[in-house]
């Protein structure tokens, strides 16, 4: 394994790109009612929340970064199939959370 294999950005823009992702995220998961998109869009925010802290943490062990992009991977993963059952399950039968 090289240490470039996963270095990760620490410049400003990456900051405020994975903050404004972030807030993004915060604000979907407070505006819907639906559980499935409830749960698509806390796995995204835990995504983009532990890419938030790999970015700000400049010094961050080679092996730390790889531990969180398999994380990050398989959140991904999780958040495809849960979008995937989203959009495939019928409207009529989804319920709101009260």
């Amino acid at each position: 394994m090289r240490q470039g294999d996963f270095d990760w950005a620490h410049d400003a823009w990456s900051i405020v790109t994975y903050a404004v992702w972030v807030l993004l995220m915060l604000g979907l998961l407070t505006e819907t009612r639906c559980w499935r998109e409830r749960a698509f869009f806390a796995l995204v925010l835990a995504n983009f929340s532990l890419g938030l802290a790999l970015v700000i943490w400049r010094m961050a062990p080679v092996g730390a970064v790889r531990e969180v992009r398999l994380v990050s991977a398989w959140l991904w993963a999780i958040a495809a199939f849960v979008s995937v059952v989203i959009t495939v399950s019928s409207g009529g039968s989804t319920r709101s959370i009260q």
